[in-house]
Order: C-alpha cells, then structure tokens, then sequence
C-alpha cells in the first residue's frame, strides 16, 4: 500500500532530506520493526487489536509497565479503527524512539534528565543546530523547569516534538526560499 512506503521511509528519512543515507537505513531498525508487527499479525492485514498490539510491546520489551504501553498505544492507534496499522506503528518508528530512550536512560530509572533529554533529541535530529534542539526540548522541558522527563512523558509528548521539529524544518525552508527570492534566483530542494 503506497500509506504503509510512504510511512516507512519517513521512518527511514529521520533528517527529512528526501534522501535515504545508509546510516540512516541501518539505523532506523525498520526491518526489526517490520519483522515484530508481522509475527503478531496473523490475519496479514496490517492492523493490531490493543491486545495484539500489547503482545508485540511485550516482545519488544517485558519490563515495559501497563501505563507504558498504553502511552504507546496512544501513541500509534487509529482513533477510528482502534486498531493500530502498520504506517502508525512506523511513523512514529516506535522501535527506534524505544531503543533510543534506552541508550540514554543509563541508570534504567526510565526518566532522564534535561541534559540527557537534549543529547538524545541530537541523536534523532542529527541535522539540527543546538538552538533548534534547545527549542525542541523546551517544548517539552521548559528552561528553568529543570525536570527529568519519564519514559510515559517521552511517548505522550512525541508527536509535540516531532510536530516543533517539523516546523522548525519548514520555517528554515521559508526562510531558503525568501532569501533566495530575495537574491532573484530560484529555490529548490534537495
């Protein structure tokens, strides 16, 4: 289905350059996650009943709590199936997101602080400057407000984060294209 490529390379295109680095392929995880959802889903119609779909998280991680996986429930179901697809367990790249929290929760409190908060939205976001992730975190984690942000937290507010990513991306190109207007020439994407 053309929803479920154009989902998974967006889960692939973390940096949404419309370009596919190898790095970026490798990193993604989307043949784990692709391999995970098919082995809970038997009918092969790309949707998770919330039972299903908790049984992929356990999979994916027993230690995960009943409130974590309703926070990614949530996160990916289609509000008027109920159900969860295949493009809504991609975009978000729920494994990815996972492992990354993962790797900075070093102490496995399942929170991290401000600082490590920031230093994984770097990971995600690699192509955006300090002040753009600043911003991306602030949205979150206000300044002042040092806090640590939970596992729960994290999943609840993803959409928040990837929502101020994605216009911090389309004010950069606002601004490309004004300055090239500007200049007489003509602005294209890579």
């Amino acid at each position: 289905d053309d929803n479920d490529i154009r989902d998974i390379y967006k889960a692939i295109d973390v940096d949404a350059s419309g370009e596919v680095s190898f790095i970026e392929f490798c990193e993604s995880q989307v043949f784990r996650a692709h391999a995970l959802f098919d082995r809970h889903d038997l009918s092969r119609n790309r949707a998770l009943t919330q039972f299903k779909f908790k049984e992929l998280l356990e999979d994916l991680d027993n230690t995960l709590t009943p409130q974590e996986m309703d926070a990614i429930f949530q996160l990916c179901v289609d509000t008027d199936t109920g159900k969860v697809h295949l493009s809504g367990f991609f975009n978000p790249n729920v494994v990815k997101i996972k492992m990354l929290f993962d790797k900075y929760d070093e102490d496995r409190s399942r929170c991290l602080d401000a600082e490590e908060f920031r230093t994984m939205l770097k990971d995600i976001y690699r192509s955006s400057t300090d002040t753009e992730i600043e911003s991306i975190a602030e949205s979150v984690c206000p300044l002042g407000r040092e806090q640590e942000i939970s596992f729960i937290t994290y999943i609840q507010r993803f959409r928040d984060i990837a929502r101020k990513h994605d216009a911090i991306q389309l004010a950069k190109k606002r601004k490309a294209r004004e300055k090239a207007k500007l200049k007489g020439l003509v602005f294209t994407e890579n």
